[in-house]
């Protein structure tokens, strides 16, 4: 993860797509987003990390 808004996995829930500029008050893009999987329009409802070794 190198890219800022890339993904934002404590992002806010959003039941399925949004307009993230015409959600007011939330003018930014603020869901809960993985945008290699969806659109940053799409806010996911849950996401799991997992974490493995370096040398994996």
């Amino acid at each position: 993860y190198n890219n800022c808004q890339s993904a934002n996995l404590n992002g806010v829930y959003y039941r399925g797509s949004y307009d993230p500029k015409g959600n007011a008050p939330h003018q930014a893009e603020n869901g809960v987003v993985w945008t290699t999987f969806k659109p940053a329009t799409y806010s996911l409802k849950a996401v799991r990390m997992f974490v493995r070794p370096a040398e994996f």
